[in-house]
């Protein structure tokens, strides 16, 4: 009796040694898909290589409303959407370049109303490029050939125009009044830099917070397709008032306090895509003018796009190639955590371009149709 006994003991030790094992070998696994290291006194995450099966996470992407028509009411005809957002009753607003207005529909997806029109004056656009709504809800468009920025109203009353010296390309806005701006400058000896810098929206004066050389060409095109040099920037805004900034040539992320600060680094290992095949003979037969220290060994870039999701997750858009007339059936996203370690990856489908909209519980986005034309859409997920 006390041999079977002794023997139960021993088996029920064993059992919860194998347990304690295999649970620290698991957590050892957990542990080693990111090293976090200090770096000149810089934190810096590097996420490892994971196999792509392990980082893979479905969601269903649930698309509940599209506005857009190849044909149709001109209220619903989206000549050159650039830019989407939705303020907090759901109201979507769309950004037009090629009509230079903003197109407001209410959350079932009817239209209300234009907000600008193309012009010279006060609320007036000229090919405006982004918009976003700000911490207190007014509409602010950026209008690069007139180099202005115009404030108006969510119903659509004019507030403010305000001057900026440089072409802007990029826009974001932050709570507390936060406007964050990327733009191009040409320094003294001939070079040229891209800024991402505070913008005042009473005086129009900017506080650059971070800069990437830029060479020319940024981007060949012909008939064909269109290829991006890698050293685009791309930045988005936290609900911390967080700067996240990355660059196209390598998989870092920046993520700066408000002040410009660096508050840590974050990266994935990527190996870079060469040019290769059709595309680089096309690349290769294209005049260039200027310097450019990427046009003899082309490589892809990195990401597309970063967005900053409810719960402050960074979602980074995997690059893809552009043919013209080529549509892609599914849009790759990494996501990572707001401390940078990733999460997973995921796949939105069809063709979405610029960052992604979170607000409301859903996902606002801009998505290139077969059909060639763009609509905008609103996922669940």
């Amino acid at each position: 009796m006390f041999d079977k006994m002794r023997m139960r003991i021993k088996k029920n030790i064993v059992f919860v040694l194998c347990v304690v094992l295999l649970s620290l070998c698991c957590a050892k696994k957990e542990a080693t898909s990111y090293i976090t290291e200090i770096i000149d006194g810089v934190t810096v995450v590097q996420n490892l290589r994971l196999n792509p099966e392990a980082a893979y996470k479905e969601l269903a992407f649930a698309e509940d409303l599209r506005i857009g028509v190849e044909e149709g009411e001109d209220d619903y005809m989206l000549y050159s959407p650039v830019d989407i957002d939705a303020d907090p009753d759901g109201n979507i607003y769309i950004l037009d370049m090629r009509d230079s207005q903003v197109k407001k529909y209410d959350p079932e997806g009817q239209f209300i109303g234009n907000i600008g029109r193309k012009g010279q004056g006060p609320g007036e656009f000229d090919r405006p490029n982004n918009m976003e709504l700000d911490s207190i809800d007014r509409i602010l468009v950026a209008d690069p050939y007139q180099r202005r920025f115009e404030f108006l109203a969510r119903g659509g009353n004019y507030i403010k125009s305000v001057r900026m010296e440089s072409y802007v390309t990029s826009l974001a806005c932050g709570k507390d009044g936060l406007i964050l701006i990327g733009y191009g400058w040409d320094e003294s000896d001939g070079s040229q830099e891209y800024r991402i810098g505070r913008f005042c929206g009473e005086t129009g004066e900017v506080t650059d917070l971070f800069s990437q050389k830029q060479y020319w060409p940024a981007r060949l095109m012909n008939d064909q397709l269109r290829y991006d040099f890698p050293y685009f920037v791309r930045t988005a805004i936290d609900s911390q008032n967080r700067i996240i900034v990355g660059v196209g040539i390598d998989y870092e992320i920046r993520v700066l306090r408000s002040n410009g600060e660096l508050e840590f680094k974050f990266s994935k290992v990527h190996d870079k895509i060469p040019v290769k095949g059709e595309m680089l003979e096309q690349i290769s037969n294209i005049t260039l003018k200027g310097r450019n220290p990427y046009v003899q060994n082309p490589y892809f870039p990195v990401f597309e796009s970063l967005s900053i999701d409810e719960e402050d997750n960074i979602w980074i858009q995997h690059h893809q190639p552009k043919w013209v007339g080529k549509i892609n059936t599914e849009t790759v996203y990494d996501v990572f955590s707001p401390k940078g370690i990733f999460q997973f990856m995921t796949k939105i489908p069809g063709h979405i371009i610029r960052s992604l909209k979170f607000k409301n519980g859903c996902i606002y986005a801009l998505k290139l149709k077969d059909e060639g034309f763009i609509v905008a859409v609103r996922l669940r997920y």
